[in-house]
Order: structure tokens, then C-alpha cells, then sequence
């Protein structure tokens, strides 16, 4: 499964939200930390919704795609 970030670069810093995982952001102060944050939010996000009994995960198996957007 790919799940597609918007990454943007604001204030020094960086933030994705994620346009298939309504609420779902992070944010980090260098790009390789956001790395990190992308995939850990992802997996709480879908973990959270799958407890819920909203969706049901059959893997946590996701690669996070991201795409940059400049300001």
C-alpha cells in the first residue's frame, strides 16, 4: 500500500498532511525527521481508525510517498 504526503516547507521547518487520511499531519524541523514522522503517524493514524472499527488493516506494510510543494 502507498500512502501519497503533501510535504511543505514553512518557517524553517517542514509539514505533510496526507489528502487520503482526513486529520492526519506532522511535522518535523528537517526533512529526515519527517521521514521518520511520515511513517509513524501514518501507522497510529490507521491503527486509531482500525480499533475504532472503521477500516480494518490487514498489514502495516505502507510505503509513504511524498511530494513537495513550494511556497
Amino acid at each position: 500500500m502507498t500512502i501519497q504526503a503533501i510535504v511543505h516547507e514553512e518557517d524553517g521547518g517542514y509539514w505533510a498532511e496526507f489528502p487520503e487520511l482526513e486529520g492526519c499531519v506532522t511535522e518535523a524541523d528537517t526533512l529526515e525527521e519527517l521521514d521518520y514522522y511520515m511513517k509513524e503517524v501514518v501507522m497510529c493514524h490507521l491503527m486509531l481508525k482500525s480499533m475504532d472499527g472503521i477500516i480494518v488493516i490487514p498489514t502495516f506494510d505502507f510505503d509513504v510517498a511524498p511530494i513537495m510543494e513550494y511556497a
